[in-house]
């Protein structure tokens, strides 16, 4: 499966007759028209009982025109603001193999929902009756692009409810001209620009609630025990991971299993932090078993993030030889994709699913003697004082010339501090906001400079075997670029740790350290 990327500025038009008079706006702002062709469409958009696809960030529509279907999956959440970016992938089928309530007809889509999340029978979410009128154009600095003016209705619930686009998708060309005529259509029409899809107005409109992500509802207090703050929290960040698996397990958007990753690190850090307060049974085999998972996911989230590196160079032309390596590294991807889903399907990871729901149903425990019954006020000091100082030896301990090895030594302690400050945010919010803000920078940069180190660790890996010579010497360009950046992030970082000795950063560590 390789879906394509769907670029497109879309508006919402006040009325129908707003709408007629886009034609007649694109041209005054210097775009060209083709012939109009108008085309009748029903579309429905499909779902499993339990909204997997919505949760997974998914929209599945079928779509009929006379004897004719296509089925697409698109991506929900726009990677853009100024144009919508979306993945998008379609397969044609005949309209009569279509029927609702029931399973997709055999083809790369019903084996991918299949594969990935065990889907086989699909219910209709939302019905459009849908009107277009299309044209081919050409918009200012070579835009080559699809001109749709939408009226749909929504079928069902007694109430006609009818709203009105206007989309226009990118289908040769820069997307930052696209942006910029939309800007200047936004200005000449007054007309709200809405990256939002169809499926999500439909849904608005017939008062349908997607499911949403869990926003931690436990708040850590003073005078808590810390065995109680540890339960809460893992509760907590054991409902982040589990609500980003459909999403990690569809693979095509990647911040889901990037969500699911942090759901992890932090699970981590609450067994870090709080490792004596919690069984110790308990906690050995849930470290165990969450490190397993991270490193399997880290497989792809590696990739995930080289491969938009090397998008964004070759689309940026700032490497020659990104485009090259693009193609090899998606390979790379999905056998590491694949191996995901053998891991989510497998027994240890069910195994541990059900060793956690059933660790965390249990109440926090009531044990008298410390450190499980110790005030979370009373030990949180000592736990980010620690945290503080280890942060701070790693980063003054680095030298110009020290190996990357060391940097990324320091990019840990730093995650540790982060995450075991978010454990204690509750407890004095205002000061670890602005504290985060401080450590933001110096994450990101730190960040930036492991990307590259990895991304020139996937280049090498293999070595030369069945490489041509072409792919070599795109890989020595890349290597060089790679190695410039790297440096730079070092630099960047040497600037950016004098903050730790800055008043206000003391005077921050110090307010979150203070007894509470």
């Amino acid at each position: 499966m390789k879906p394509a990327e769907e670029v497109e500025a879309k508006f919402r038009a006040p009325s129908a007759e707003a709408l007629e008079s886009a034609p007649a706006l694109l041209r005054q702002l210097g775009g060209k028209l083709g012939r109009k062709r108008r085309i009748r469409m029903r579309d429905i958009y499909l779902d499993t009982h339990d909204r997997w696809l919505l949760r997974a960030g998914i929209g599945l529509r079928a779509r009929f025109v006379g004897r004719r279907a296509v089925l697409t999956v698109k991506t929900r959440r726009s990677a853009g603001e100024r144009v919508a970016r979306r993945l998008e992938w379609e397969e044609p089928h005949n309209a009569s193999a279509l029927r609702f309530p029931g399973p997709l007809p055999r083809g790369r889509i019903a084996a991918w929902l299949k594969r990935s999340g065990g889907i086989t029978v699909l219910h209709p979410l939302v019905e459009l009756d849908h009107e277009r009128d299309e044209f081919a154009a050409r918009l200012p600095g070579g835009v080559a692009a699809k001109v749709c003016l939408d009226c749909a209705r929504v079928i069902g619930g007694g109430v006609p409810r009818v709203f009105y686009e206007l989309e226009i998708e990118r289908t040769e060309g820069d997307a930052k001209r696209l942006a910029r005529f939309a800007r200047k259509l936004e200005r000449q029409s007054g007309w709200e620009r809405d990256p939002t899809s169809k499926l999500e107005r439909a849904l608005a409109l017939t008062g349908i609630e997607p499911p949403t992500a869990p926003h931690g509802s436990f708040r850590v207090r003073s005078d808590q025990s810390l065995a109680e703050a540890a339960t809460g929290l893992l509760r907590d960040r054991f409902a982040e991971f589990q609500w980003n698996e459909p999403g990690a397990r569809a693979g095509l958007d990647p911040e889901f299993l990037h969500d699911m990753r942090v759901a992890a690190r932090r699970i981590r850090a609450v067994l870090r932090v709080f490792r004596d307060a919690l069984p110790a049974t308990f906690a050995r085999r849930a470290e165990a078993d969450i490190r397993h998972l991270f490193a399997v996911m880290g497989r792809v989230r590696d990739l995930d993030v080289s491969l938009g590196m090397l998008r964004k160079r070759a689309s940026e032309r700032e490497a020659p030889g990104a485009a090259a390596w693009v193609e090899k590294l998606e390979r790379r991807r999905q056998k590491a994709w694949n191996h995901l889903l053998k891991c989510f399907g497998g027994e240890r990871y069910a195994r541990f699913l059900e060793f956690m729901r059933k660790g965390l149903a249990a109440p926090a425990s009531d044990a008298a003697e410390a450190p499980a019954a110790d005030r979370v006020g009373d030990r949180a000091p000592k736990m980010l004082r620690r945290c503080f100082r280890k942060a701070a030896e790693a980063a003054f301990a680095l030298e110009r010339d020290a190996d990357e090895a060391a940097f990324h030594q320091a990019r840990i302690r730093f995650k540790k501090l982060r995450y075991a400050i978010e454990c204690f945010a509750d407890l004095r919010p205002r000061a670890t906001r602005k504290l985060c803000r401080e450590l933001t920078e110096i994450q990101d940069t730190l960040g930036a400079f492991q990307d590259e180190v990895v991304l020139r660790a996937l280049l090498r890996e293999g070595g030369d075997r069945g490489l041509t010579a072409a792919l070599i010497e795109a890989r020595r360009d890349l290597e060089r670029d790679i190695d410039r950046r790297i440096a730079e992030r070092q630099r960047e970082f040497m600037k950016l740790r004098e903050r730790l000795d800055s008043k206000e950063f003391r005077r921050l560590a110090d307010k979150l350290s203070a007894r509470a």
